[in-house]
């Protein structure tokens, strides 16, 4: 807002905050680590205090909340039935859906070791899942309703290469490190791209 002030947008951390003329919402839904959790909270607020309010509305999961421990289509099930009910029951809304955000995955010779042994380092396992999750949403959304691809963004150099990691075969993309500030959340250079 600073670089654009004639944007004019106006961000509020409360419901109690939203007044006549707009503005972006924004605030915490749910808790880290439960994703089911951070979507039915979305749905409650848009079901109850929030009803008739909004004309556009998001939330978006976490990269704690998808880890390679997640039965990923599970979770996506969850997250697209939930989706699709809060689309019939608020249909002057425009719902945006978010790809999961990734982290960095160091390289270096530990990393190589772990590769020889035939084992997957934690953060590329972790991102492996989340690009499954993200490339469900995808298929589900992608040129049908809006989708905003935050991992693409985050797995995206300004020269347009992506930070790339193969996994036992298996292609996933991770947080370009020039974006990171400490490995896993966004520094500025990062939160201008997104």
């Amino acid at each position: 807002l600073a670089a654009e002030p004639r944007l004019g947008l106006r961000v509020v951390a409360s419901e109690a905050d939203l007044v006549a003329g707009g503005a972006f919402l924004h605030g915490p839904v749910g808790k880290n680590g439960d994703p089911g959790g951070k979507t039915d909270d979305f749905a409650a607020r848009l079901d109850g205090p929030l009803a008739g309010k909004l004309d556009v509305a998001f939330h978006k999961y976490c990269y704690v909340d998808v880890t390679a421990a997640s039965d990923v289509p599970a979770l996506f099930e969850r997250y697209r039935t939930a989706m699709a009910r809060l689309a019939a029951a608020h249909p002057g809304v425009v719902f945006v859906h978010v790809t999961t955000p990734l982290v960095t995955v160091p390289g270096g010779a530990a990393a190589r070791v772990k590769r020889l042994l035939g084992r997957v380092p934690g953060r590329a396992a972790d991102d492996l899942a989340r690009e499954r999750f993200n490339e469900l949403m995808r298929k589900e959304y992608a040129g049908r309703e809006p989708l905003f691809d935050l991992a693409a963004v985050e797995s995206t150099r300004p020269d347009g290469t992506r930070e790339v990691l193969d996994v036992g075969g298996e292609r996933a993309y991770a947080l370009v490190p020039a974006y990171a500030s400490d490995g896993s959340h966004l520094n500025e250079t990062g939160r201008r791209r997104a």
